[in-house]
């Protein structure tokens, strides 16, 4: 399993970072597929849950065949409270994060909490998904999912609070993209 990120700007001058795990040898090709996000119309959304759904459907349009889980945090501007993150198979159909650790039959742990942060990962040998510590926040889960996942990916929400984070791990390479104020206008 590979890792990918990129960071994007929608036609409104939203800044999108998104992330995922995908096939082996995939990474370049599926950051390169959601290039197209570059310039693509978000829209005039500023509730909570049309915020997750529409970036959900607008990844679900531009996403690559190989890409397993898709991590996306939006920095919209007049969001008032905190959304603007997603992450899950961008082909399944979108729901709100339920604050419960999932496993997909590829071994690929998930766990989304509302309104904070979610991450998903490979586990690694001898970590069974029950075993998962869920953490409060999303710096504590960092550190826990560098114990217990490779390769993994963490996603916060980037509206609505002071920034959005996206943070992705293979081995021990790791990168991070950081959406704030600032970004809004670079």
């Amino acid at each position: 399993m590979d890792v990918f990120e990129g960071k994007y700007r929608t036609a409104e001058g939203y800044p999108v970072a998104v992330g995922g795990l995908c096939e082996e040898g995939a990474a370049e090709e599926c950051r390169r597929g959601l290039e197209a996000l570059n310039g693509a119309r978000f829209g005039d959304y500023t509730d909570c849950v049309a915020v997750d759904v529409r970036l959900s459907g607008l990844l679900r349009e531009y996403a690559d065949e190989r890409i397993r889980i898709l991590a996306a945090t939006i920095r919209v501007p007049d969001c008032r409270q905190a959304c603007g993150a997603v992450i899950g198979d961008p082909f399944s159909e979108t729901r709100s994060a339920e604050s419960r650790t999932e496993q997909t039959g590829e071994g690929i742990c998930v766990y989304a909490e509302p309104g904070s942060f979610g991450f998903a990962g490979v586990l690694r040998e001898g970590v069974d998904v029950a075993q998962v510590l869920i953490e409060k926040d999303a710096e504590a889960q960092k550190k826990s999912a560098r114990r217990q996942l490779d390769p993994f990916v963490l996603v916060t929400d980037g509206s609505g609070g002071p920034e959005g984070r996206l943070f992705v791990r293979k081995g021990g390479a790791e990168r991070e993209i950081v959406l704030n104020e600032q970004t809004l206008y670079k």
